[in-house]
């Protein structure tokens, strides 16, 4: 009798105890609720940007030594089996970095190096911690950017009436741009996990979400918020009439947008808008093509073929004083690592949406839209966004349901054949 429960238990994925008279926790299910409660304090506590810009958070550092502790071993294994893409690109970026700082003897190669590296597990940790139950990770991880947003939220409007903020909201980060990025991850983030179903209560996220793109006025930011709105309203309205009207929202919405800094001053009088209005009519006496250095993938295209390497900037800015990067993550990849580099990263991407529906695959489109003029790269909660994009696209192949075989009588295979010349032999015999 224990036997079968044992069986039993087994069958559904859970430790059953029998000792005491009745079925114990599961100790997977507890385990799974622990590591994502761990994930859910990350994401939260990753919005307080304590150490500058670029460098390892406080949150990062806790979820670096707790990796190994909430990720099971076999999953990391499993995982590197099943990623070789991203694995071959850790390790051509590895590679490349290494050469340069043999041949330059410059420490910043080995840095960027790092940040790749604990991508990689941020990437791991997603994937082995939803992995273990997906649906308690999503209702965890969607209470968590709830919290997130609200709290974020908060402290731009302390900031706005208190007179701290600047004319573009900063919030917890060190510059607008971090905060628009980490709105649109967690919003994609969000409605991902959801699966398109948001509750009532769940607008109001998003409405939350919505004013801190809008309080960043980052322009990169503001068209990958819209390019979500209109994925997201496009798919959670399920007729063609709906999303007819939806998208004419959007764009009427874009157009409105564009048109504001014609708007007479007193309509534009709110601080937000003002600077909205600012960054998108902002001129500059250098291009944006120069000022976000993408100049430098054409006057040092042999650098494109193999990678220059992430550092050392200052080999082609000619000032020792400025180190700028490329504001690009796919810019960044094709001249730091190449075309291997580039390709490996398209190509993992291609990867990763194509496991998935295409009604959440497409959450991943807005965040990429946003690297296109921003680095992004080291900013850990795109790769979680990743990580939770590879365990959703796992567990849609675990529940593809399997084939049964056609009767024997519908075969015409090589098994069929061979199943008539047996019974005919059968009958002679008998």
């Amino acid at each position: 009798m224990s036997r079968v429960l044992r069986q039993a238990g087994a069958s559904t994925g859970r430790t059953a105890d029998w000792g005491h008279g009745g079925l114990a926790v599961d100790e997977g299910t507890r385990a799974g609720r622990t590591a994502a409660y761990i994930i859910a304090a990350y994401l939260f506590a990753k919005m307080f940007y304590v150490a500058s810009s670029g460098s390892a958070q406080p949150a990062d550092i806790m979820l670096c030594l707790l990796v190994f502790f909430i990720v099971p071993a076999n999953s990391i294994l499993d995982f590197f089996k099943t990623q070789l893409l991203l694995v071959a690109l850790v390790v051509w970026v590895a590679l490349v970095n290494l050469v340069w700082f043999m041949t330059t003897d410059e420490p910043s190669f080995l840095l960027s190096t790092l940040y790749y590296l604990f991508n990689l597990i941020i990437v791991i940790t997603f994937v082995g911690v939803r992995g273990r139950n997906p649906a308690i990770f999503d209702n965890i991880v969607c209470k968590a950017i709830m919290i997130a947003v609200a709290v974020e939220t908060a402290v731009i409007l302390f900031q706005r009436f208190s007179g701290f903020s600047a004319l573009r909201a900063v919030g917890t980060f060190k510059n607008p741009n971090q905060l628009a990025y980490w709105g649109v991850v967690m919003l994609s983030l969000f409605v991902m996990l959801r699966r398109n179903r948001l509750r009532r209560s769940d607008l109001l996220v998003m409405g939350a979400g919505i004013f801190c793109e809008f309080a960043s006025a980052s322009r990169a930011g503001l068209g990958a918020l819209i390019a979500l709105l209109a994925v997201w309203l496009y798919f959670a309205l399920g007729t063609g009439r709906k999303r007819i009207i939806a998208c004419l929202s959007v764009i009427a919405a874009g157009v409105i947008l564009a048109l504001s800094p014609m708007m007479d001053s007193s309509v534009a009088s709110a601080s937000g808008q003002s600077a909205i209005s600012t960054r998108i009519n902002e001129e500059t006496e250098v291009s944006q093509f120069d000022e976000r250095q993408y100049n430098r993938i054409v006057d040092f295209y042999e650098y494109t073929i193999f990678g220059a390497g992430e550092g050392y900037v200052t080999r082609f800015t000619g000032d020792a004083k400025i180190h700028l990067e490329i504001h690009s993550s796919f810019g960044t990849m094709l001249f730091s690592y190449g075309i291997p580099g580039l390709s490996l990263f398209v190509l993992f991407l291609a990867s990763v949406i194509r496991r998935l529906p295409v009604s959440l695959g497409i959450y991943l489109l807005p965040s990429l839209l946003y690297g296109v003029t921003h680095q992004g790269l080291r900013f850990t909660l795109f790769w979680g966004l990743i990580g939770a994009a590879i365990s959703m696209g796992q567990e849609r192949l675990v529940s593809r349901p399997v084939a049964r075989p056609r009767p024997l009588h519908q075969q015409r295979g090589p098994e069929f054949l061979r199943a008539v010349r047996d019974a005919s032999a059968l009958d002679r015999n008998i």
